[in-house]
């Protein structure tokens, strides 16, 4: 059985969303959607690094 995950809606600047859709495609990304996911999953990885060097100090 596969479950579906739940989703949430995310408002952006449509300029912003025709700017990702555009260069998201250039690069090999089929969607806005697949672009922000990708961006949003590089940026808390970078989030989560800052803050185990935060916890160190």
């Amino acid at each position: 059985m596969v479950m579906k995950a739940e989703k949430v809606m995310v408002e952006i600047p449509k300029t912003l969303a025709e700017e990702a859709l555009k260069l998201g495609k250039m690069f090999g990304y089929s969607s806005v959607t697949e672009f922000t996911k990708d961006a949003m999953h590089r940026r808390l990885e970078e989030l989560r690094k800052i803050e185990k060097v935060e916890k160190k100090k």
